[in-house]
């Protein structure tokens, strides 16, 4: 840290950045999915994908608690999901666990996903193990909306949020 500010006091320029005037970037309105449209959806995917885009749709959970939720996470009992962890991570992007209910639109997809494997893991790869390269392709939702949209003459193009 020293050698830091060391070197810092050694400058005593001005900044050339502070002359820099800042961009005003107008923020762009997200377009969601639509409640008339996530049945579409599900519906354009493949049996493998349907339970995990579901569980993205209905709880919002960002890419990396999707793919390091765990069965004992999920309480369909009593319909609550525990986002604890991110990827191989045991906590998330936030850096805290929350507790939040599970839609009862989620539960068949949910009871799916952990019928088809014995994986501790909600949504494993084929063999077990936490899904990682399937899930960098950003282009599988693209995709899958694209086929939606240009099947469906009522859907508009809409985009699936998660949260920031």
């Amino acid at each position: 840290m020293r050698i830091g500010v060391g070197r810092a006091g050694r400058f005593q320029r001005p900044n050339p950045i502070a002359d820099v005037k800042k961009l005003k970037v107008p923020r762009r309105q997200h377009d969601y999915l639509r409640a008339e449209e996530v049945g579409p959806v599900l519906d354009a995917l493949s049996p493998r994908w349907r339970p995990l885009f579901a569980t993205a749709i209905y709880t919002g959970l960002r890419k990396g608690e999707l793919l390091g939720l765990r069965k004992a996470d999920v309480d369909l009992q009593n319909r609550l999901l525990t986002v604890a962890r991110s990827y191989g991570r045991q906590t998330t992007k936030g850096k805290h666990a929350d507790v939040i209910p599970i839609a009862k639109e989620l539960v068949p997809f949910l009871e799916i996903a952990f019928a088809v494997t014995p994986s501790a893991l909600v949504f494993p790869r084929p063999d077990g193990s936490m899904m990682r390269e399937e899930m960098t392709r950003p282009s599988l939702l693209m995709v899958t909306l694209t086929l939606v949209v240009t099947s469906s003459p009522v859907m508009s193009v809409g985009g699936v949020h998660a949260r920031s």
